[in-house]
């Protein structure tokens, strides 16, 4: 659709003037030199906004509007972002532009809940830097990054540091399930001993509640024998001399799920339906028919590893480790010469992981049995002698 309007023109009469001709301008309908109404221009914008490119070509035409991709993304630059107000009180975090790889920082107006900027790193200049312009900044909400502590500190020393919300839960759920994994086989029985303390009348259920639930004393077995069942994994994975938190998490996740797993293959047996036997143990009907279909327990896929950043310099770190530098702080300032944006807790994890590795590699050697006798004999305690079955009177010779 073509729209033609008809405009005055005005031509300057003076000699010295650059621009003779002036159109008559329409601000309101149009801009000047383009080609789309501004109602259209707003409309393209929205869309684009609400749905990304790729969906909003798909939307257009449904709406009475042709476009491609690309003139939507131009569309959606060209839109101008209000200048933030005074900001009071600002929420610093990092996100992902590519998670693993580049992070960013966003700042948000807690206030009014809105972001106001995004910048293109997280590091701590970036967001110095940034503070600095804002001196009316009062309180700044942030996670426990050392980055953003130092930016805050140098940025905005007029400011209260405080942790935000979401970090708080986030530390609290941490613990509580990493409290939980620890005693998991304590679960069941207390389960049982709350529900019996529990009136019928204060857990909510209908006067007919019989009728859909079994009674306490049918149920109380069937959790007593998945608590064997944990307590029985549990012993033998106990049997290790050293268990890291990371395959101590690992084994208490499986145990719990073998123990449903057995707890869902015998009420099956008993001719439960599935609907039954996830309401009974409190699993989705999804999980309750991968156990029955199952022919043997099913184990977890273990995950592929994500990229990381800190994989293009690896082997700069691999090189130092051989060449004796075991110091992460030292380690971390070199790649960071090398262009490593990251941070150095990620640089930490893995070097931990090469002294793991390193620990494993090292052979133990016996202790001969003489110099084991001379370490007994230097200890001079009867009771030790006795214990070994060799008499203090032995050694009094020696």
């Amino acid at each position: 659709m073509t729209l033609a309007l008809t405009v005055r023109k005005f031509i300057c009469g003076v000699p010295a003037c650059s621009h003779k001709i002036f159109t008559e301008r329409m601000p309101d309908f149009v801009r000047p030199y383009a080609r789309l109404t501004n109602r259209l221009l707003q409309a393209l914008q929205d869309v684009g906004v609400a749905t990304c490119a790729e969906a909003g070509v798909r939307l257009a035409p449904k709406l009475g509007m042709s476009v491609t991709a690309t003139t939507l993304l131009r569309r959606m630059r060209e839109r101008s972002v209000p200048t933030p107000d005074a900001v009071r009180i600002l929420g610093v975090d990092d996100w992902a532009w590519r998670k693993g790889m580049t992070y960013g920082s966003i700042l948000v107006d807690l206030e009014r809940r809105c972001p106001i900027e995004i910048l293109p790193d997280r590091k701590a200049e970036t967001v110095e830097a940034w503070l600095r312009l804002h001196p009316e900044i009062e309180v700044v909400s942030r996670d426990r990054a050392g980055a953003y502590a130092e930016a805050v500190r140098k940025g905005a020393p007029q400011a209260l540091e405080v942790a935000d919300r979401f970090h708080l839960l986030k530390n609290l759920r941490e613990h509580l399930r990493d409290f939980l994994l620890r005693k998991h086989t304590l679960l069941p029985e207390a389960e049982e001993v709350v529900s019996d303390a529990i009136p019928q009348k204060a857990r909510g259920r209908p006067k007919n509640a019989s009728s859909v639930t079994p009674p306490a004393d049918q149920e109380k077995p069937l959790f007593r024998k998945m608590s064997a069942s944990l307590r029985e994994y549990e012993d033998r994975t106990t049997s290790q001399t050293q268990v890291t938190l990371a395959q101590e998490r690992k084994q208490a996740s499986r145990a719990r799920r073998y123990a449903c797993y057995e707890a869902v293959r015998e009420l099956h047996q008993q001719d439960f339906s599935g609907r039954e036997i996830a309401r009974r143990l409190q699993l989705s009907r999804h999980k309750v028919m991968q156990f029955i279909q199952a022919e043997g327990f099913p184990e977890r896929v273990p995950s592929v590893p994500k990229p990381s950043i800190l994989d293009p310099y690896k082997p700069l770190i691999l090189e130092r480790w051989a060449q004796g530098c075991h110091n992460g702080t030292q380690i971390y300032h070199e790649i960071t010469l090398a262009g490593y944006t990251g941070s150095e807790p990620l640089l930490r994890l893995f070097i931990t992981q090469l002294r793991k590795q390193q620990r494993q590699e090292q052979v133990c050697v016996p202790t001969s049995p003489a110099l084991a006798a001379c370490k007994e004999l230097a200890s001079c305690h009867k009771h030790k002698f006795r214990g070994n079955g060799i008499s203090p009177g032995v050694y009094s010779h020696w």
